[in-house]
């Protein structure tokens, strides 16, 4: 993992980089934008002294880890979070002491179509999250997001043809070969109860109004129109479940495959 940043960051100007590990050799590239998730018990639970100080531990050494980078904080807000009260503004308080934080972002936790989890959000839960969020924003300036990006969440897409972040990615198993649709949640996520930060960031850009009534939207939508006759066959999607692409695959697939299968091999060769 440690090799494939340097590799990337030879070839584009800046990049964001989602990742549970932190690496020190991070630090040097001032351009790798580093996102992590981090997020504390789902629920209020008795913890023996013996985790409370191995979690102390990790928090340590992650903090080692991450010294001279910088860092932007993930959190996924599930219904048993959104049910502490006060969850959210200590969640923003404990990171902000952090000096290697730059930013903090939440998103609501997306379950699959039909889906009964408990992680869930009621519909009062997602109008009180909301409402809080508007709050600490103006407390917090370490929480990245605006009130536009927020305000997306009472609204999201209602199927992945209207979320302009599932039509604009591809998404990869590690295996660089399995495609995963319609977006990074991958089988039959429930679009209408959608609360991912990077949609709903999307969202915002699609809604920017350019000249007069034209949307930023509308002329992603028309570049798409336009480009679609030039590409090669591709399967049909069908936003079901995660499947292996055989056959014919669109020019950007085909691309997007041979880029991220030599910089694996660029990284073997420096091992």
């Amino acid at each position: 993992m440690h090799l494939i940043p340097p590799i990337w960051m030879a070839r584009f100007n800046c990049v964001s980089f989602p990742t549970s590990r932190v690496r020190s050799s991070f630090v040097e590239f001032s351009r790798l934008s580093i996102v992590t998730s981090r997020c504390t018990s789902r629920q209020p639970v008795a913890i023996p002294l013996c985790v409370i100080e191995r979690l102390n531990d990790c928090f340590l050494n992650w903090k080692l880890e991450i010294k001279g980078a910088e860092v932007t904080i993930h959190c996924t807000i599930t219904s048993q979070i959104a049910d502490r009260e006060g969850y959210l503004e200590n969640f923003l308080r404990f990171w902000c002491d952090w000096q290697e934080v730059k930013k903090v972002w939440f998103s609501l936790f997306t379950p699959q179509r039909g889906a009964k989890n408990p992680e869930i959000l009621t519909p009062a839960q997602r109008v009180a999250v909301m409402k809080e969020l508007y709050r600490l924003r103006q407390r917090y300036s370490i929480l990245d997001m605006t009130d536009a990006v927020i305000a997306e969440i009472e609204k999201p897409p209602r199927n992945p043809s209207e979320c302009i972040f599932a039509r604009t990615t591809a998404i990869f198993s590690a295996d660089l070969k399995t495609s995963i649709t319609p977006c990074q949640f991958g089988g039959d996520p429930d679009c209408e109860q959608c609360g991912c930060i990077a949609s709903t960031g999307l969202a915002v850009v699609g809604h920017h109004r350019v000249l007069g009534l034209l949307t930023a939207g509308h002329i992603f939508g028309g570049s798409e129109l336009v480009g679609r006759p030039w590409k090669g066959p591709v399967e049909k999607r069908k936003y079901l479940k995660p499947k292996l692409l055989k056959g014919h695959h669109s020019r950007s697939y085909e691309t997007l495959c041979y880029f991220l299968r030599k910089t694996v091999s660029d990284a073997e060769k420096l091992r």
